[in-house]
């Protein structure tokens, strides 16, 4: 009998960097899992502080989280709070698990997708790989859980959803699709624009099944909103519109902002490399188009990438880099599929992969220090004086640390002006840029250095009030 003939070389070859490929993605991976949950627990922002402080006290008014709640992220971070006993690694454990989960989530929603075994990979490289992935762990917020279960949604998808004759397509997928929904907009309802033109092509093509996809939303947003509401009363609405407003015209740094602040011109300026993958990202949905292999999943992820980037641009913070979390991940579904289909589409990737890596290796810091916002909060802590403190940053939960200390919120500075003037002895500043010349001369610094991309590394300045003369005083509270 005669023996087997060999496979091709080129299978071989293809079969092995296949196997190449998935090792090295599951082996940085495990290093990814392995650094995240090293990390040390702390607070890195004021609504960090708040989710915290919710996982023992919930009062949307009292800040215990901000308005409008987020009541999925603060109930599994209460769930993990009952076998974790300190609020604040509760908070941490939950942003950080749900985190891990968003590679594997992008490769399932690609696999059930294209049933291919390459776009696969690439998604769970990028995915792996993703610049603000260590942000969206450590940073004690809910975008990864609202990411996570948006991705699930595309996953839950019924396989041959692609299919306008309703192969493979039931009502249950539909309905466990909508609780998805459901699940990413209570965990992060900043998302609603997005997650609503995610639906509105399921809506046109199957407006019954639809129905049912607007059920299961329906089936965890409804309590959710009644619960919160069932709290606070009417004062839920009000406080509502206070945030908007404010979100919209002062703190919130959006396209209608009425002060001077950073733009996304200014962030992508100082970030090329992330302008750099968005434009791929921009590249690889317009390819997909003009190839003609947008399909009803894909139309959908489309949809969703396209509100991303303007919802992004016009309404969100430029000033939290992780806010783009949203387009680099459906650009990333995007550009797998395009990958699947063409060696333009696998270069394409390819090179969004080199890019992705080079930011991570170049902004990642694995020293497992605490927050520069803790860190600052530590070193004000250890002098023991009576100090006072300016500063944008953590307003709330440097005045909930620092007890003997005086903490002025610059976005006030008239009154900061008032007390440093006023002030005789110990004078601090926080600032994430560089204070003026003048007051510069007469003070020492210290730079705390952000752990990852998308946190905001800081400088606390020591201020020497017996020698700042009078015409430096504007330049500590600008």
């Amino acid at each position: 009998m005669p023996a087997p003939s060999p496979p091709p070389l080129g299978v071989s070859r293809k079969a092995t960097a296949i196997v190449v490929s998935a090792v090295a993605t599951l082996t940085s991976y495990a290093a990814i899992c392995v650094w995240f949950l090293s990390a040390p627990a702390s607070i890195s922002s004021d609504d960090a502080f708040f989710f915290a402080s919710s996982l023992t006290r919930f009062s949307i008014l009292d800040f215990s989280p901000h308005f409008p709640g987020y009541p999925v992220f603060v109930g599994l971070g209460r769930a993990v709070h009952n076998w974790v006993s300190d609020p604040v690694e509760a908070l941490a454990l939950t942003s950080t698990l749900t985190a891990l989960l968003i590679p594997a989530a992008l490769g399932l929603a690609v696999w059930r997708s294209t049933r291919s075994l390459p776009a696969l990979l690439v998604a769970l490289a990028l995915g792996a790989s993703l610049p603000l992935l260590p942000a969206l762990a450590i940073s004690g917020l809910s975008d990864g859980t609202g990411l996570v279960f948006f991705l699930v949604f595309f996953a839950c998808l019924p396989a041959r959803a692609t299919n306008l004759n309703g192969t493979g397509d039931t009502l249950l997928w539909w309905l466990v699709a909508g609780i998805s929904l459901g699940l990413s907009i209570c965990a992060r309802p900043s998302y609603g624009p997005i997650l609503a033109a995610a639906c509105a092509p399921l809506l046109i093509a199957r407006p019954r099944r639809s129905a049912v996809l607007v059920l299961g939303i329906a089936l965890i947003a409804v309590p959710a909103l009644s619960i919160m509401f069932a709290v606070e009363g009417w004062n839920y609405v009000l406080e509502g519109w206070r945030f908007f407003q404010g979100h919209l015209f002062l703190w919130g740094n959006t396209a209608f902002a009425e002060r001077d602040a950073v733009s996304w011109f200014t962030v992508f300026h100082q970030q090329p490399l992330i302008a750099a993958l968005v434009a791929m990202y921009i590249i690889a949905s317009g390819a997909l188009l003009v190839v003609r292999s947008v399909d009803l999943w894909g139309s959908a992820v489309l949809a969703a990438f396209v509100m991303a980037l303007a919802w992004t641009l016009i309404m969100q913070n430029p000033e939290n880099l992780r806010h783009l979390a949203p387009i680099l991940l459906l650009g990333s579904m995007l550009l797998s599929r395009l990958a699947a289909q063409s060696s333009f589409g696998l270069a394409l990737a390819g090179s969004a992969l080199l890019v992705n890596i080079t930011v991570l290796a170049g902004s990642t810091n694995v020293q497992g220090a605490p927050s520069p916002l803790q860190q600052a909060e530590q070193l004000i802590d250890e002098q023991r004086d009576e100090a006072l403190v300016l500063t944008r940053h953590g307003v709330r939960y440097l005045r909930d640390h620092l007890q003997m200390a005086r903490v002025y919120d610059l976005a006030m500075p008239a009154a900061a002006l008032s007390a440093v003037r006023s002030h005789r002895g110990e004078l601090y500043r926080i600032t994430s840029t560089p204070i003026d010349q003048c007051a510069s001369e007469h003070s020492s610094h210290q730079r705390l250095p952000a752990r990852v991309l998308g946190e905001t590394g800081l400088w606390l300045v020591e201020v020497k009030t017996e020698e700042l003369p009078e015409t430096c005083l504007a330049g500590i509270v600008d």
